[in-house]
């Protein structure tokens, strides 16, 4: 599952939808997973993996992998991150199939709990955060 968040990157940067709202989403630095560049451009989407699961049935075998994740959509303008997180939601959410050169079972996307702490920003940047929490799952190989 390694090339699973390369594979989130390529799909979220090919897709029209975000790009509608999010017309710099191809844009160097405009994508990034789990660490920072610096002076990263706004808006950017950040995202990363938080968890994986293999489900294994009783004799040991392969079955579902269920893999978390969290994106944020990072922005100055907290209008702006909250219609890029929406347009990604509605992207993902139930999205079936191809996902770069993997096949996903199903993609459920939803807003994170209340209590959520952004990981993408330091606290103290004043930048808005809209972010999202994805469970992804498709089968282990």
């Amino acid at each position: 599952m390694s090339d699973l968040g390369e594979n989130l990157r390529t799909t979220i940067i090919a897709s029209t939808a975000i790009a509608a709202v999010f017309p710099g989403l191809a844009d160097p630095g405009a994508v990034q997973q789990g660490v920072e560049m610096e002076n990263p451009p706004l808006p950017r989407i950040w995202y990363q993996r938080t968890n994986e699961e293999d489900d294994r049935d009783l004799e040991g075998g392969p079955g579902l992998v269920t893999s978390e994740w969290t994106i944020e959509v990072i922005s100055d303008d907290l209008d702006e991150a909250q219609e890029i997180a929406l347009a990604a939601r509605r992207y993902l959410d139930c999205y079936r199939g191809a996902l770069g050169t993997q096949t996903v079972e199903g993609i459920f996307a939803g807003s994170q709990t209340d209590d959520y702490v952004p990981g993408g920003v330091a606290a103290e940047s004043g930048l808005c955060v809209s972010a999202l929490a994805l469970q992804i799952f498709l089968n282990s190989t």
